[in-house]
């Protein structure tokens, strides 16, 4: 079957489920009975009920409550008023599928804040729990405070934002959500973020991950969600995610089912300094940075032989270095017990070096190369007080080799920044062959 129309399929099956997620459950004539007797006497008939913000009416007459499970609204109005087995007499119950109207007042929001804070946020393990938040007994009747309302998230954002920066686990879990932009600005309030649960919601698409891609996430769980039945297999589920969050260890409580293709990502060291992500003028960060560059080439492109070994100040103790080429053959990329592997397409090969000592001794084994400043392409990613992430792009020659001399580069690097100036930490560095026709700065998507 077609993968779009399958997908439409399945949304479709889901569908009515989704509509039902809320619903208003309207008792006529329920202004006279008891609360509390009402509900005792429903729990009867109905598993695991649990009303939300009840309220009589402004005729006085007639009450109502929320619901936030379809499985418990279904269960009220399969109930026959008229039988005798129903205990008050001349009331009756209809159900609809609704959200409830929210209004956040500074009370509301008070209340919410503190729930959070002293009730759902373990500062031991920096973990905040907010599973089916609006539920909490101090909510429930105080207003409609789920999750799934934007102006109810964009609160709870700020309050991580200004006291839970250095969250590193969160669970969403069922709160109605399935907005795509619902997520927005948590990648930036909350960038240690390890542990994701956005379990039993309404998310249709991988679109709300956009915003929070790259996050070091290493486990995360959508299941009950109308997204992981889009997939062909579980293969391609985890493919997916792993676009969004490399670091991924666990999908859905199971250990990822795929193995990460070669390619440039590499684990984080602790022996580089913690990122934090205070943000610092990006033109600081690219002066910063240029003046790295232009001492960097100036070594690297020096005619001397062995002149490479000065860039061992350059890297970090425990840095990583990746390089991938189309064009060396396989001897020149297995010096002194480097570790090689097979890269796509065929004719290209990988290799991951670790060690300041050990990068330095395969840069000075390289051809020599004149960089053209004219050609290369800066782009700066991220700019923090602790950490620089720039791309390169562009063409250089090697003077030396023979047949077609100019070759094509996309470099990625990351700079730690310490007291006493900027060093690489991770180097991944991509090499193919220029077109014969071509000008220096064609680079190959």
């Amino acid at each position: 079957m077609d993968s779009r129309l399958r997908n439409i399929l399945v949304r479709r099956i889901h569908h009515n489920e989704m509509r039902a997620t809320w619903n208003k459950v309207y008792v006529i004539g329920g202004a006279a009975i008891m609360k509390t007797d009402l509900f005792n006497y429903l729990k009867k008939f109905v598993e695991n009920f649990l009303p939300i913000q009840y309220q009589v009416d402004g005729l006085g007459n007639n009450s109502y409550f929320y619901l936030d499970d379809a499985s418990a609204a279904a269960s009220i109005s399969r109930i026959n008023f008229n039988e005798s087995s129903w205990h008050f007499p001349g009331v009756s119950i209809q159900v609809s599928t609704i959200k409830p109207s929210i209004y956040l007042d500074y009370s509301i929001k008070e209340k919410i804040k503190s729930v959070i804070l002293l009730k759902c946020y373990n500062r031991a393990e920096k973990s905040l729990n907010l599973w089916r938040l609006h539920t909490d007994p101090e909510l429930v009747d105080c207003g409609h405070c789920a999750l799934c309302h934007p102006d109810v998230m964009a609160y709870v954002l700020w309050i991580i934002g200004t006291d839970l920066s250095y969250l590193k686990k969160l669970n969403l879990g069922k709160n109605g959500l399935s907005k795509t932009n619902i997520l927005k600005n948590l990648a930036y309030i909350a960038p240690r973020l390890q542990y994701l649960n956005l379990s039993e919601n309404q998310f249709s698409d991988m679109k709300a991950l956009r915003s929070i891609k790259g996050l070091p996430i290493n486990e995360i769980s959508l299941k009950g969600n109308v997204v992981c039945h889009t997939f062909k297999t579980e293969e391609d589920y985890h493919r997916v995610l792993l676009e969004f969050f490399p670091k991924l260890e666990k999908i859905d409580g199971k250990r990822v089912a795929w193995v990460r293709p070669l390619g440039f990502y590499v684990e984080p060291d602790p022996r580089f300094p913690q990122w934090i992500g205070d943000i610092v003028d990006p033109m600081k960060g690219t002066e910063i940075t240029m003046e790295f560059l232009d001492r960097f080439y100036k070594i690297y492109d020096g005619p001397a032989e062995g002149s490479r070994l000065a860039l061992s100040r350059d890297y970090h103790e425990a840095a990583t270095f990746v390089l991938s080429a189309a064009y060396y053959r396989q001897s020149e990329l297995e010096p002194r017990g480097a570790s090689l592997s097979s890269y796509t397409p065929s004719l290209a090969r990988e290799v991951k070096i670790d060690g300041n000592a050990a990068i330095v001794e395969f840069l000075a084994g390289l051809p020599q190369t004149r960089h053209d400043p004219s050609a290369i392409t800066f782009h700066l990613t991220k700019c923090y007080k602790t950490e620089i992430a720039f791309d390169l792009t562009g063409s250089f020659n090697e003077p030396q080799t023979e047949g077609i001399p100019w070759r094509h580069f996309h470099r990625k690097c990351v700079l730690a920044r310490f007291e006493t100036g900027v060093i690489i930490v991770q180097d991944e560095l991509h090499v193919t062959n220029a077109k014969t026709n071509a000008d220096p700065g064609w680079m190959p998507s």
